[in-house]
């Protein structure tokens, strides 16, 4: 199904989760539809998310850390603070009750760990 979407060979994907593709062509945007969204459930169930958050939480210290970020106390308690603000407020997650909240809890313990772990990374070098 991604052949409608993508001309085969003109486009690449990096190694590092949650970066654009680089594309060689045209770009063309599409409507905002939800007849035309692409659905994507990354997990089934909370255990599989929180499995994902541990390991990309790895992935984006190190991505952090090879692009120069360090550790600091303010990206310690922004990070989880913008989440909650984001998520929670401005991308409306409360209107989904419980499972929201939970939901945006979670992302704020995922700030923490990416901060965690890229302190962790300073402390080994």
């Amino acid at each position: 199904m991604l052949g409608w979407f993508f001309k085969k060979g003109k486009v690449k994907w990096e190694d590092r989760i949650h970066l654009y593709p680089k594309v060689d062509g045209r770009i063309l945007n599409l409507p905002a539809k939800e007849n035309l969204a692409i659905l994507h459930f990354g997990y089934q169930s909370i255990e599989q998310f929180i499995d994902r958050q541990s390991r990309y939480s790895v992935i984006k210290a190190q991505n952090l850390y090879e692009s120069g970020v360090r550790f600091s106390w303010i990206g310690f308690f922004w990070n989880p603070t913008r989440e909650f603000l984001v998520r929670y407020i401005r991308h409306l997650g409360f209107l989904d009750g419980f499972y929201g909240f939970a939901l945006t809890y979670l992302m704020m313990i995922y700030q923490l760990q990416v901060m965690i772990k890229l302190w962790e990374l300073e402390q080994k070098q």
